[in-house]
């Protein structure tokens, strides 16, 4: 896939999936890592910027909150809207029912008189079937307008301030996930030999900002969605199964004397599931939270591995940004070459796992500390992740270089190189996904040439001020969905040197401003 100097199509399949997360046209990974040659001094960007500051301490959290604009009463206590999922799944036929109930806060500033919902299985043929809806007891009107947006029609109206309460009964069929091609992006949702993945399974209200919803169509790379916080509480039961199904799930689950699986998980982005009877779980803790990793059973060295680099990392960004909110943190083997976050959960590439040498100089370890990252970048400050990518994916990139330098100094050079300046990444960090040329340039520049912005604004701001501007900006948007000139205003406000001249080199917005 790849037509550069090395030529080696597995190699370059295997960095695709760490750095792109997205699409990624590869062949499937082999058990074995080819050779590489020893970088040039001209090749690698020294780290010249050792830690030597104290770690800064975090402040109080800032939360969202939204003020009612009209006298109705808002029986929602938390502000937030709140998804009721009752999901019955029978693993081995791949089918599910599940009947969502959705208490909408309208936080829009005015009535209401038809919704949005986004519906991404209804991207995939004869996957979603619709069974009925409706408005507190009122039949109402769903009604397809793009491939995965439809629109809530003939409902009562719903003032600002105010709560209403939709159900919707609907039925799936899970795709298969198929191999990977060299034309289409990286599927995940759907089920594998051994695995059974529901991750953006159910409809869902998007954020209104600006006076308009935030909906995109799906890119031929990237994220497209834009997450609001929101109430979850969902119940898993199986059905049409002998066998024992291990559950990794975004939240910790109860399970009830029936077998069935209830979670409680507040003030999210999202919920998703990951069931195999094939998962060995490994555990940690650290600071109270629980980290499980889930591994099939030729993979667990390696797993433990992504297990230790998952814990160091979710303890190092606690400490440098905001503390890690959650009681858990699942990590999930992907039955598949792709790897992607989701808020309490995220996959790693089993190709990262074959690969595994026993140290941290590879993808399994790097990758792992990138997705950790995105519990911050992404989960606790959340972004338009069609419009503005760069915001989650170089933030999380460069913690990357964080998780290095604190653990591994010795590895930073060859972090640069291996990561980042290896690909001679060039390119507007800035674009929304629909810009780039094709996924390499959109990798390139908004995950690779995005990390060493960060370097040179940390190197024009200094190691204190840059920590503590990453710490203030968390704090500032923690429960919001930020965009780029957010950031951009915090960085310049604890900037002892002018920013200016770093950002017209990188950002393309800056020039318009």
């Amino acid at each position: 896939m790849i037509k550069k100097q090395f030529g080696r199509a597995i190699l370059r399949c295997v960095l695709g999936i760490g750095l792109g997360l997205g699409l990624v046209a590869c062949r499937p990974v082999k058990d074995t890592w080819p050779s590489l040659p020893s970088p040039t001094d001209q090749d690698v960007v020294v780290p010249t910027l050792p830690l030597s500051t104290p770690i800064p301490t975090p402040t109080a959290e800032v939360t969202e909150t939204s003020a009612p604009t009209s006298t109705t009463l808002n029986t929602n206590e938390s502000g937030l809207t709140r998804y009721r999922l009752r999901l019955q799944l029978n693993p081995e036929t791949h089918t599910a029912e599940v009947r969502a109930t959705i208490n909408w806060f309208n936080d829009t500033g005015k009535t209401q008189t038809d919704l949005p919902l986004i519906i991404e299985p209804a991207r995939y043929p004869n996957v979603f079937t619709l069974l009925e809806v409706f408005q507190n007891d009122q039949l109402v009107t769903l009604i397809p307008e793009t491939a995965n947006m439809w629109r809530l029609q003939g409902m009562a109206p719903v003032t600002a301030g105010s709560t209403s309460e939709f159900t919707i009964t609907f039925r799936l069929d899970l795709p298969e996930i198929p191999p990977p091609s060299d034309t289409t992006k990286p599927q995940i949702f759907g089920f594998t030999r051994r695995q059974v993945n529901l991750v953006d399974w159910y409809p869902f209200i998007p954020p209104f900002r600006d006076g308009k919803w935030l909906v995109h169509p799906p890119g031929y790379f990237g994220e497209h969605l834009v997450y609001p916080l929101a109430d979850f509480e969902v119940t898993l039961r199986l059905e049409g199964t002998n066998r024992e199904w291990q559950v990794a799930a975004s939240a910790p689950a109860e399970r009830a004397l029936d077998g069935s699986f209830h979670f409680d998980y507040p003030r999210a982005r999202n919920f998703v599931l990951s069931l195999s009877p094939d998962y060995r779980l490994q555990e940690q803790t650290i600071n109270g939270v629980q980290v499980r990793g889930f591994v099939f059973a030729e993979s667990e060295q390696a797993g433990q591995a992504a297990l230790d680099a998952t814990t160091r990392a979710l303890d190092l960004y606690s400490r440098w940004f905001l503390p890690y909110s959650r009681a858990q943190l699942s990590l999930v083997e992907a039955d598949f070459l792709d790897g992607m976050e989701y808020d309490g959960l995220y996959f790693l590439s089993k190709g990262f796992y074959n690969l595994y040498d026993g140290t941290p100089q590879g993808y399994l370890t790097m990758i792992a500390a990138h997705e950790t990252a995105h519990q911050w970048w992404y989960v606790r400050v959340a972004n338009d992740q069609a419009m503005h990518p760069w915001l989650d994916e170089a933030l999380c990139t460069y913690s990357e270089r964080l998780f290095y330098e604190t653990y591994y100094p010795e590895l930073v050079s060859w972090w640069w190189f291996y990561r980042v300046n290896y690909y001679q990444p060039a390119g507007w960090i800035d674009k929304s996904i629909y810009d780039y040329a094709g996924y390499q340039s959109y990798r390139n520049a908004v995950y690779l040439r995005g990390a060493q912005f960060f370097e040179d604004v940390r190197r024009t701001m200094g190691d204190k001020a840059f920590l503590t501007a990453l710490g203030d900006y968390v704090q500032r948007y923690d429960g919001k969905i930020a965009n780029s000139h957010d950031l951009l205003d915090v960085l310049v406000a604890h900037s002892p040197n002018d920013l200016e001249p770093v950002f017209r080199q990188y950002l393309s917005d800056y020039l318009s401003r």
